[in-house]
């Protein structure tokens, strides 16, 4: 009697005769694929965004689609409460207090008094400044599990793009490396302002604010992703995630996300 073919056994065989095609005719065919199947993995109860290409072996008759978020009706939502601050600017930290089942949010704002003591006192750390970079917008620090490692992302030196510093102890930093920039591509003039950056759901998001030198001096919010905070894609062609409110509200003049 004839043996008949399990559809493991015929898998099993196809497969077996794709790796030695491949091996045959390029071997660094069958490295790049070893490569992207070692680099690319599922962690069980993490969700696939699919704001890149990772991990999909094909793609037809479809295309990537960017949901911006959507405005609250109350906007806006954290303005002056109190006798002594002036207007509120989000260059800080918001981050959920599981113990006090609470968000917390630090933020900038101006005293309106400037003799003012504050009320919360901070002691700096002796060896500041804990990296010697020059950044005069936003700074991001988030802890990698990964890799066990803080990991900082900001200007650091290199201008309106973004760049990387990792520390194990959250006091001794590596020399920040270019990880992010625009190109032509996005335009002549065309830089990254500055980026509010998170690990979600396994990959890096940076919330990238786009600022057209010579332009109106308005800027708006891309997305980009990477699954290491060292190698960036640009999500959906690059499409503007949160734009401006209209001209003449609170928001229509600049819009940034951290």
């Amino acid at each position: 009697m004839a043996h008949r073919m399990t559809r493991r056994e015929l898998v099993s065989r196809l497969t077996a005769g794709t790796a030695v095609l491949v091996a045959t005719g390029s071997p660094r065919l069958l490295a790049t694929a070893r490569e992207q199947r070692e680099r690319f993995r599922v962690d069980a109860n993490v969700r696939q965004l699919f704001l890149d290409d990772e991990g999909i072996c094909r793609a037809r008759g479809v295309k990537r689609v960017l949901n911006r978020p959507q405005r609250h009706p109350e906007n806006p939502l954290l303005t002056p409460d109190t006798t002594w601050e002036r207007d509120c600017q989000v260059y800080g930290t918001a981050y959920f207090n599981a113990e006090r089942d609470r968000y917390k949010l630090w933020y900038l704002t101006g005293p309106k008094d400037r003799g003012l003591k504050p009320i919360v006192l901070w002691t700096p750390h002796a060896g500041n400044p804990a990296l010697n970079k020059y950044c005069d917008t936003n700074q991001n620090v988030v802890y990698d599990p990964r890799i066990r490692r803080y990991v900082g992302f900001s200007r650091f030196g290199f201008g309106r793009r973004l760049a990387r510093s990792e520390s194990d102890d959250f006091v001794h930093w590596s020399p920040p490396e270019l990880v992010l920039e625009c190109d032509v591509a996005d335009g002549p003039g065309t830089q990254i302002y500055g980026a509010g950056v998170d690990l979600y759901e396994g990959v890096y998001l940076a919330m990238i604010w786009i600022y057209r030198e010579g332009g109106d001096g308005k800027i708006d919010t891309q997305l980009a992703t990477s699954r290491d905070g060292i190698r960036w894609t640009r999500v959906a062609n690059r499409a503007t995630w949160l734009n401006l409110g209209d001209a003449e509200s609170w928001e229509g003049k600049r819009k940034a996300c951290e």
